[in-house]
């Protein structure tokens, strides 16, 4: 089985979100000045300068498929199902037309590889699935809420 979806959620950043983001930025930056902290100074001009440059970045479209090897994720990236310790899909209210499918892998502390599945395509696709791994409990960390909460 296969589909196709954006390799990430989008959200459109506004300008209320850069100054916010530039206005945080300068804070930290005084604080590492205030405290002679050269190396933390950097580190702030170099993580905004990313954050800015990336705000904006469109995703690509992905095409995904499920065989009996493994997951295959585009062109360059394949996953054998024994990767996996099992997977969990859910909706996110956040995007309407799409369900995140999270495929937790056997050594990564719990990480997870996170991919967006049309709604069409949710039940082939955990059928499929259950052929080769068990269905997890979905958890969402505290990181994964607050970073999508800011947009980022």
């Amino acid at each position: 089985m296969h589909w196709s979806a954006p390799e990430f959620h989008f959200q459109e950043k506004t300008a209320m979100w850069r100054t916010g983001s530039v206005i945080l930025a300068v804070f930290l930056l005084l604080m590492a000045l205030w405290q002679r902290n050269i190396m933390f100074g950097i580190f702030i001009i170099l993580a905004e300068s990313i954050v800015l440059l990336n705000a904006n970045q469109k995703p690509r479209n992905i095409t995904y498929e499920v065989t009996e090897e493994g997951i295959a994720i585009g062109e360059k990236e394949f996953y054998r199902h024994e990767e996996f310790l099992g997977f969990s899909i859910f909706n996110d209210p956040l995007l309407p037309q799409y369900h995140e499918l999270l495929l937790r892998k056997v050594r990564s502390n719990g990480l997870g590889i996170e991919i967006l599945v049309p709604d069409e395509v949710v039940e082939s696709l955990q059928d499929a699935l259950l052929n080769y791994m068990d269905e997890l409990e979905h958890e969402e960390s505290f990181l994964r809420h607050l970073t999508k909460r800011l947009k980022m």
